[in-house]
This record gives C-alpha cells, sequence and structure tokens, in this order.
C-alpha cells in the first residue's frame, strides 16, 4: 500500500513520449522523518519555482515495503531523456541556497537523514498487462 506525496512531486500532465520511468528506493533513518521532509521541501520548492526539466514523485510506501521508505519516480522520454536538464539540480540548488558551500551544508544534513536504496529504470509497456482481449 502506497501514498502519493503529491506536495513534494512534479508530474506531467500528458504521458505522451515517456517510454521509462527511473524507481529509485529511499530509506528514512529513524527518528528523521520530520528533517527528512523539512530538506526535500526545500529541494522539491525549489525546483519547482526554477521550472525544472524534468519530472518526478515521491511515494510512502505504508504496507508491505520496508521500514521508513519512500520511492522517487521519474519518468523519461527514452534513453535520450535521461540525460539531465539545463539548467541542472545542481545549479538551481546553489543558486536557491546562496552558493556551493551553501549547498554542500545542506545535503551534508539532509543526506543523513535517508540512505539509498535499489535503483531500476522500467521500461513502459503500454496494453502488457490488459487481458480484456482474450
Amino acid at each position: 500500500m502506497t501514498e502519493d506525496m503529491d506536495e513534494f512531486s512534479h508530474w506531467p500532465e500528458d504521458f505522451e513520449g515517456y517510454t521509462h520511468f527511473s524507481v529509485e528506493n529511499w530509506y528514512v533513518k529513524g527518528g528523521q522523518y520530520g528533517n527528512f521532509r523539512k530538506g526535500l521541501k526545500k529541494i522539491t520548492d525549489a525546483l519547482k519555482a526554477a521550472s525544472y526539466g524534468s519530472y518526478f514523485a515521491f511515494v510512502s510506501v505504508e504496507s508491505g515495503g520496508y521500514g521508513n521508505q519512500i520511492t522517487l519516480v521519474s519518468p523519461k522520454k527514452g534513453w535520450s531523456g535521461m540525460q539531465g536538464p539545463d539548467p541542472s539540480f545542481l545549479d538551481i540548488l546553489i543558486e536557491t541556497l546562496g552558493g556551493e558551500e551553501e549547498f554542500n551544508n545542506f545535503m551534508s544534513d539532509y543526506g543523513s537523514t535517508f540512505k539509498v536504496g535499489q535503483n531500476q529504470m522500467v521500461r513502459y509497456l503500454p496494453g502488457a498487462s490488459d487481458y480484456s482481449n482474450e
């Protein structure tokens, strides 16, 4: 069971042309959920304000996964769509946070709230599970 984290997500309205999805699991460390959410909000608000060129969604795994699991999903338009946009995540956050030193300090603190788990790329196959024609 999952819960969409819409306040932290930037999802396309139309999925035309999207053929792959990057799926990455994050695990929030015990006692760090509040700090994790504060840091994530700061990052996603900055990306949305800068009209970041990539889309992303966060999903909280409520039951059936591992404790404190958050999944990051990012749609891609084929293999070439996996190249980062301009301005990059790094460029946006350095500017938003006031410089490279502030960015490094923020990411060090934020990075201590979670650990990254499995990352995989999956291909979207429309109709792959459509058994209505049988």
